[in-house]
């Protein structure tokens, strides 16, 4: 009888645990999806706010004279390389003083 009361015991251990196992792996899961769906929905966000600045600068160059859309476009050249190059001096920095 003691004997059959500690494999009860003991089985509802082994039940209990696998029980928390499987809800603290759902939950995991659950939290993943979750992450993933604002990751998703964030991009998105982006994406869009992206595609309206571009619509609004189409419609911001339609409206000025040929000269300075040429204006225009060396300062977005500028602003580009200055981009580029902190971010060189940025990785070059780094890579220094690792």
């Amino acid at each position: 009888l003691d004997s059959n009361n500690m494999e009860d015991e003991a089985a509802t251990k082994l039940q209990a645990r696998f029980r928390g196992f499987q809800a603290r792996k759902k939950l995991t899961e659950q939290r993943q999806r979750d992450a993933d769906i604002l990751a998703y929905e964030k991009a998105t966000r982006e994406r869009e706010f992206r595609m309206r600045q571009r619509e609004e600068q189409k419609a911001m160059l339609l409206e000025l004279p040929a000269g300075e859309v040429e204006d225009w476009q060396r300062q977005q050249e500028h602003t580009a390389a200055t981009t580029v190059q902190s971010s060189f001096r940025r990785i070059k920095a780094k890579k220094e003083v690792a």
